[in-house]
């Protein structure tokens, strides 16, 4: 199954396959697997595509989803905001407390895309978190009945004894025959 899921994303246009892919498989990983794929093109429309028709994405930049503050966004304002050059307020940077203002694209690329994905050494599905720091991991707690997928690569660098490990939570939720992202919860040690 893997190596023809890597031959059809080499051979159909990712979006095409994300959405051929995502669609009837029990298990979430080969759709949060897609989702990566999406993730690292990037390909902003496919992502809104992938994002639950009702609920949209929230885009959480730490391990701790708070639902209240949390950047919620539709398919629709994927869209638009991909290319939109105005910044908005993603919530607020751990340890500082500053606002997190960013553009889309700068948001999406420190806190969703900030390590290869595809290349990530280790991939687990509803398991307890494998990339842990001082941050409190609710990610069960806020999405409860919803499929977990975490792609973690581990600190490499020997200065930072391993604290310079990334992980990438895509949250799942079915709705009919079809898996939707209805989260994306970036986690890395903070100060």
């Amino acid at each position: 199954m893997e190596n023809l899921s890597r031959r059809l994303m080499r051979v159909v246009p990712v979006a095409t396959a994300v959405l051929i892919g995502a669609c009837a498989s029990e298990s979430p990983e080969p759709a949060a697997r897609r989702v990566a794929a999406v993730i690292a093109a990037p390909d902003f429309g496919a992502l809104a595509g992938l994002a639950h028709p009702e609920k949209g994405i929230r885009f959480s930049p730490y391990s701790r989803v708070d639902t209240a503050t949390d950047r919620r966004l539709s398919r629709e304002q994927i869209r638009v905001l991909s290319t939109s050059p105005d910044s908005l307020l993603w919530g607020s940077y751990d340890g500082s407390g500053e606002p997190i203002r960013l553009t889309f694209r700068q948001y999406f690329a420190k806190f969703v895309r900030d390590f290869d994905l595809l290349a990530a050494p280790r991939v687990a599905v509803d398991s307890a978190p494998m990339g842990t720091g001082n941050s409190i991991n609710n990610i069960r707690e806020a999405y409860p009945g919803a499929r977990i997928v975490e792609f973690n690569t581990p600190g490499t660098d020997p200065r930072y004894g391993g604290m310079d490990w990334r992980s990438l939570w895509i949250v799942l939720e079915r709705s009919g025959p079809r898996w939707y992202v209805v989260g994306l919860v970036h986690g890395s040690w903070t100060i």
